[in-house]
């Protein structure tokens, strides 16, 4: 009786230990999955906070220049404001007329390829490489990414593995040590 009661003794210490090792070990996965996301959502909040200095950074650059110009146009006579606004005006309307041109030249283009059905068949055979291309490039990214996550999986499996073969272990030497003790006894 005394024996089994031992033997009862010990199973229970046994699946508590076993229960603490698994509660440990689940909390510290747990704090390590909290923990890595909170560093990649830190270091994204840090690359954003790092481009949005730059912009504003830029910007302000800009602005400093546009109020200097400013600032100097002020100086200037009528003579010098009638220049720069002639100037200004030619700008302006040789930039329309660019415009104007552009526009017209891709009209005339448009109408000479919708005419053609010889080229509007291969811009169709063109289009269709590309998105088809572009979709192989998708699938071979996403199949790679899984490669990857499989094998970090296979990784954490081993270590697992690893760690839950030398806690046995370790079990089974303390289990000796302690039968050692109690013949001791």
């Amino acid at each position: 009786a005394r024996q089994d009661m031992v033997t009862a003794v010990q199973q229970d210490w046994e699946r508590g230990a076993y229960a603490q090792w698994e509660q440990r070990t689940d909390a510290m996965l747990r704090q390590k999955a909290v923990k890595a996301r909170y560093d990649s959502i830190r270091a994204q909040d840090k690359q954003m906070l790092i481009e949005r200095r730059r912009k504003l950074g830029e910007m302000l650059l800009a602005e400093d220049a546009k109020f200097q110009a400013q600032i100097e146009a002020l100086d200037e006579g009528p003579d010098g404001r009638r220049e720069r606004m002639e100037n200004r005006a030619r700008e302006l309307r040789n930039k329309r007329e660019a415009e104007r041109k552009a526009y017209v030249d891709t009209q005339l283009e448009r109408q000479w390829r919708q005419g053609c059905d010889a080229l509007r068949n291969a811009d169709s055979v063109n289009i269709a490489k590309a998105v088809d291309a572009a979709r192989g490039y998708q699938i071979e990214e996403r199949l790679a990414l899984l490669a990857l996550e499989k094998q970090e999986e296979e990784i954490f499996a081993q270590l697992w593995q690893k760690d839950f073969e030398s806690k046995a272990q370790r079990e089974i030497d303390d289990e000796a040590h302690r039968a050692k003790m109690d013949q001791e006894q």
